[in-house]
């Protein structure tokens, strides 16, 4: 390997160390002007003392930039740390998982120095399967996710219980704070079910993923709402009328609205309300 080639391998693994993409970004954290950095580059001459300085201040493994070797111990921490976060918050892409390890591995973070670096890049919410939600359960319980069980229950038809446990097909995990901040939402009685059929077309299609919250459960307003009738499990817009009876309502047209008085009234359960996505 020639000197040109040394140089730029070196300072690839430095910028990568240090944080920096440009050369002149590292030229000045090592105190060479932009010029002394090209002559040096097209040389292939290595400023050892300026960078040793500058990776040493920042705790930077110094064989690994210099001679792409690593530690074997700092990089099963490295690797054990990106992964740990990968696994408690999602399958975040090779990209970011790949940062994560470089990160790691050079300044010696650990899962949860990772996860303050990352935090804003980390989504909203992502899939889990069961059995990571049921080996993660105690990284999840304090966490700033949550998670939520999808149920196999499908409105409009199906069973009248929406988590029975085995209905859990697998797990989203939100994060609290959006789920407070966005829905309001800071307890556990929340659902995920898929929407079946066309009669909410326009507003929910067949296969939506939606959000119930089970504790709003009394008609308070007109709303989209997860009801029981019978041994029907429907999503429907549902609105109480002054003189006590309950209009249900589809929001295609194609479907007539339903009434329903006196001792039909015994038959209807309110499972909760649609919150997500957000409806009016």
């Amino acid at each position: 390997m020639n000197n040109v080639d040394k140089f730029e391998e070196v300072i690839s693994r430095a910028k990568v160390a240090l944080k920096v993409q440009a050369d002149a970004e590292l030229a000045a954290i090592i105190g060479l002007s932009p010029t002394a950095f090209s002559n040096r580059k097209a040389k292939g001459t290595l400023p050892y003392e300026k960078l040793t300085d500058a990776l040493t201040s920042r705790n930077v493994d110094l064989r690994w930039v210099f001679t792409g070797s690593v530690d074997s111990r700092f990089l099963r921490d490295a690797t054990f740390a990106a992964m740990e976060v990968a696994l408690r918050y999602s399958a975040v892409g090779q990209q970011l998982l790949q940062e994560m390890q470089e990160a790691a591995f050079a300044e010696h973070l650990t899962s949860e120095q990772l996860l303050d670096r990352f935090r804003d890049r980390l989504p909203q919410s992502f899939p889990v399967d069961n059995l990571m939600a049921q080996e993660r359960a105690g990284s999840f319980a304090i966490s700033e996710y949550q998670l939520v069980p999808r149920s196999s229950a499908r409105p409009s038809a199906g069973h009248g219980m929406l988590i029975e446990s085995e209905q859990i097909v697998d797990y989203m995990a939100f994060k609290r704070e959006w789920l407070q901040r966005v829905l309001g939402i800071s307890h556990q009685d929340i659902v995920l079910v898929e929407v079946r059929g066309d009669s909410m077309a326009g507003t929910l299609d067949d296969g939506d993923l939606v959000l119930i919250d089970m504790r709003q459960n009394r008609l308070d307003a007109s709303a989209i709402f997860v009801i029981q009738v019978g041994d029907a499990l429907l999503v429907k817009r549902v609105q109480r009328k002054l003189n006590g009876t309950i209009l249900i309502k589809s929001d295609n047209l194609a479907y007539e609205a339903e009434t329903l008085e006196g001792d039909q009234l015994a038959n209807l359960k309110i499972m909760g309300r649609v919150v997500w996505p957000r409806l009016r």
